[in-house]
């Protein structure tokens, strides 16, 4: 949970809300556990949610993400996953844009440069460079973290180091003032990763060590043995 309180119920119907809440936790256990049969669970909950109500946007990204995150060793299969997540994440950006819907018009760009990033890195960025516009100016906190990591990211493969761990930076103090301990451990690993890489080993251990402290509250047993790697 956050401080933030700019997503409300984003549904009249609490049929859809419940069949997307349902798909939501289900999902979050798939990512842990890659279960092919939660991932297929989660899928037909949201489908049923969608169908209650065509403009629950959350749901529809929840969906894409679906594909996005769906676990496989084949290149191939990992570039009709992808574009399958683009169509859903473009459809549901048309109707963001035909009801004036901007934070879903930001979530919405974000999450196609999530589905691009193997394909062109200036196109995902300028994407994700949309999305930061906008969560700005509708003052979205929490997609603002998640465009800011992911620039800094973009950087990263660029080689610009330094402004890489500046946007990682920014990312990290969002996530602290809207108290979004996941985006805070997420953050402090990856500053940690990054100052390890170009040798700043005091920096990097004591990032390690915030990230492992939030992991330990989180019972996130990855990012503990990612902190403890560092």
């Amino acid at each position: 949970s956050t401080k933030q309180n700019i997503v409300k119920v984003p549904t009249y119907n609490i049929d859809a809300y419940e069949y997307y809440l349902k798909a939501k936790y289900t999902f979050e256990i798939y990512k842990k556990l890659l279960d092919e049969e939660d991932l297929h669970i989660t899928r037909d909950l949201v489908r049923k949610s969608i169908e209650l109500d065509t403009n629950l946007f959350a749901a529809q990204i929840l969906l894409g993400k679906t594909f996005l995150r769906e676990y496989t060793i084949s290149s191939e299969t990992m570039t009709m996953l992808n574009e399958e997540a683009k169509n859903i994440f473009t459809k549901t950006l048309q109707q963001a844009e035909e009801i004036g819907d901007k934070l879903w018009i930001g979530r919405s760009l974000r999450n196609i440069g999530n589905s691009i990033w193997d394909i062109n890195l200036d196109t995902t960025y300028d994407y994700y460079l949309r999305s930061l516009s906008i969560s700005e100016e509708i003052g979205d906190k929490l997609g603002m973290r998640h465009s800011l990591h992911n620039i800094g990211s973009i950087y990263w493969l660029k080689g610009n180091f330094d402004k890489s761990i500046e946007y990682h930076l920014s990312s990290l103090s969002i996530s602290q003032e809207i108290g979004y301990n996941r985006g805070i451990g997420s953050a402090s690993s990856t500053i940690a990763y990054r100052y390890l890489c170009i040798g700043n080993y005091d920096k990097s251990l004591e990032y390690s060590i915030r990230s492992l402290e939030i992991s330990k509250e989180r019972q996130d047993l990855v990012k503990i043995w990612f902190s403890l790697f560092n």
